[in-house]
């Protein structure tokens, strides 16, 4: 007996940043210049996610060089620009601190809050107050990636 097929939505796979784009259209992440900076961090921390976890095409030996075994970036910049985008995603990770959980929770799993908060039942029972808190979290989050980002493009 055949398994039955999961339904797609329009959106499955099509947006890369969903919960960051839907609190940004929702004004969840503040007013006009300090959202944009936050919405802007978020998504660059998921790009150093995306980019530096491992791909099946590409071995990396000891001495940092790539091999690819189909492709076009078989180059030892391709490689060090993958290490380089994972040491800036554990060097952000460090940054935040004790926000590290909205990180990993919310803008690299891409996870929705309301969901997150029905799966933890101890968060005060899904109150409003419990919702404003994770958000104030979350744009504190933010806040500390814009720091981090802001020096990282001064080096």
């Amino acid at each position: 007996m055949a398994k039955p097929e999961k339904k797609r939505t329009k959106t499955d796979g099509k947006e890369e940043c969903g919960v960051l784009v839907k609190m940004f259209r929702s004004g969840k992440l503040g007013r006009y210049p300090l959202c944009l900076d936050r919405f802007r961090a978020g998504v660059r921390l998921m790009q150093d996610y995306r980019f530096s976890s491992f791909v099946p095409k590409i071995t990396s030996s000891y001495d940092e060089t790539a091999f690819i075994r189909s492709g076009r970036h078989g180059s030892e910049e391709w490689c060090g620009g993958r290490q380089a985008a994972a040491q800036r995603y554990l060097d952000a990770l460090k940054y935040v601190g004790k926000y590290g959980v909205y990180v990993l929770h919310f803008l690299r799993d891409e996870e929705n809050v309301r969901s997150f908060i029905f799966k933890h039942p101890v968060l005060n029972e899904a109150s409003v107050t419990t919702y404003r808190a994770v958000y104030k979290a979350l744009c504190e989050t933010l806040d500390l990636l814009a720091e981090f980002y802001a020096k990282e493009d001064e080096k």
